[in-house]
């Protein structure tokens, strides 16, 4: 199970739990966790075609 199909089951659980604050919160947090994983991927091709470059 990938990062992504994690954060689908937690938002499920939560929002079969009927915790409105939570769920928003949860929300807030699951938007952060994919803007730094697409930032980690940017950052690692960056550093990949650096590495390159370097050869």
């Amino acid at each position: 199970m990938g990062i992504y199909d994690g954060l689908k089951d937690i938002v499920a659980f939560i929002q079969e739990s009927g915790n409105v604050e939570l769920l928003q919160r949860f929300t807030a947090l699951q938007t952060d966790v994919m803007g730094l994983i697409e930032k980690n991927n940017e950052l690692m091709s960056a550093n990949s075609n650096l590495k390159k470059e370097l050869e």
